[in-house]
């Protein structure tokens, strides 16, 4: 029977390495430890006081268990895993350290007379056990980022690549390219590839290390002309030679299909933007509070708007409708967001260009909804439990809101009545249970999140690149 149970936990390691197999593994490790505890209380078969103690602790460990489970984020598995399967270690190496100061308990013979065999198997277990638990206790502290691992190196893709550059990237173990604004061509216009990354087809043919390529953007303009052929060369080469391909919202990911042979599109995967993930390093608690804060940006309004004046004149009928209810309305500037200063009179301004991530995140906690026209303003007030409301004047803006299935509070910028739906819709937010749609919203983007790092770390493990 131990031999048994010895094999279900072989098993249940090999059930967990791949996320379609998790849940069998996960229960040939539960049926492995029973079956493990059942045996140990029959062979011993003397029901001591000792034995209350034992079942003190499990009932203790099964309770802290149960709470750790219940409570830890989904983005925190693999730490919780490697913390859990040090203790396994431990519990091997002090077993054997017990067995070797008191054979007699475990009818191993004598202090200074103990068996050979019995020997041998006390050496492996301490040894073994020693190296699970320290090992295990690297990885947790490598996962969460409190020891570093392979030196990483970042590279501006901006700019046009060379064969030197090249010879710096193959020198790594792997390749990561992500960035929002990497598929639009007039931030940095080459004539290497068409879009923000400045390499060459051939060059791209040299990368001979895995490349991911992790939750970009497809973030080109309405009416801006389409790519030319540089673009759909590249692109299908890099989609070729990703272990891992994904753009941040469905819409992206139809779009740049356009761009490919139809046998490649099963390789795009969506995965949405970790902006939305970061909170669980923060732990920020939503806070609801009498404000409306507006993100509107100013750069590009030829872009982003048809009629920039009347788009202005209906966000000021808005802007006047919440001041006459009561609410706080705040300006809040990213990157040359204060160009409607001067035409509403709001409350207070908040100046987020080049502030930490963590400021940017405290902010957004104390807005109880965002009024939003650029997509990190969507995405991460919505992932700390802000309502949103959005008019749409890029493409991105609709996809999101088609993702998390809220489209309903989105309206185009140059809607004839912009004012008026935008205060329809946020009368309809308020009546609504924001708090539980915004927790399945948020349940179903980590699951992707673990499923596509899932996926990742499999590929990583079978080119052993852990």
């Amino acid at each position: 029977l131990y031999l048994t149970s010895g094999v279900l936990f072989i098993l249940a390691l090999r059930g967990l390495s791949s996320p379609e197999t998790s849940r069998q593994g996960n229960l040939f490790g539960i049926f492995g430890m029973i079956i493990a505890i059942i045996v140990t209380f029959l062979v011993v078969g003397s029901f001591s006081k000792g034995f209350i103690y034992v079942l003190i602790f499990l009932l203790t460990g099964g309770i802290i268990g149960t709470i750790i489970a219940f409570k830890i984020p989904m983005t925190a598995m693999p730490q919780l895993v490697a913390g859990f399967h040090s203790l396994v270690g431990l519990a091997a190496v002090l077993v054997a350290i017990s067995a070797f100061l008191d054979p007699d308990a475990f009818n191993l013979g004598k202090v200074g007379n103990i068996k050979t065999a019995s020997l041998i198997e006390m050496s492996l277990g301490a040894s073994i056990g020693a190296i699970t638990c320290s090992g295990s206790v690297i990885a947790l502290l490598k996962l969460q980022g409190i020891m570093s691992g392979s030196p990483i190196t970042f590279m501006n893709c901006r700019k046009k690549f060379s064969k030197n550059d090249i010879e710096v990237i193959n020198q790594h173990d792997i390749l990561v390219v992500s960035g929002g604004g990497l598929f639009l061509y007039d931030t940095f216009e080459n004539n290497e590839s068409d879009w923000q990354w400045g390499i060459s087809e051939e060059l791209l043919g040299q990368i001979s290390i895995p490349i991911i390529v992790y939750a970009v953007g497809y973030n080109k303009f309405r009416g801006q002309r389409d790519f030319n052929s540089r673009f759909d060369s590249t692109i299908k080469l890099l989609v070729e030679k990703s272990l891992f391909f994904s753009l941040r919202n469905s819409g992206s990911c139809n779009a740049i299909k356009k761009h490919l042979p139809e046998y490649l599109h099963k390789k795009i995967n969506l995965n949405f933007c970790p902006t939305m993930l970061l909170n669980e390093k923060y732990k920020l608690k939503h806070q609801t509070t009498n404000s409306v804060g507006f993100v509107l940006a100013g750069d590009r309004l030829s872009n982003r708007h048809e009629n920039i004046t009347k788009f202005s004149n209906e966000i000021k009928k808005f802007a006047n409708y919440l001041s006459k209810i009561g609410k706080k309305i705040i300006l809040i500037n990213h990157q040359n967001d204060t160009w409607l200063q001067n035409q509403i009179q709001f409350d207070d301004t908040i100046d987020l260009f080049q502030a930490d991530s963590r400021k940017i995140y405290e902010t957004y906690s104390n807005v109880d909804t965002v009024v939003c026209d650029r997509g990190h303003a969507q995405m991460i007030p919505f992932s700390l439990g802000c309502k949103i409301l959005t008019p749409i004047s890029h493409n991105k803006l609709k996809w999101f809101l088609d993702d998390i299935q809220l489209n309903e509070f989105g309206v185009e910028e140059n809607d004839s009545e912009l004012g008026d739906k935008l205060i329809k819709q946020y009368t309809q937010q308020e009546k609504l249970g924001w708090e539980n749609i915004h927790i399945d919203r948020m349940n179903k983007i980590k699951q992707r999140y673990f499923e596509n790092m899932s996926f990742i770390k499999t590929k990583l493990s079978e080119l052993n690149l852990n």
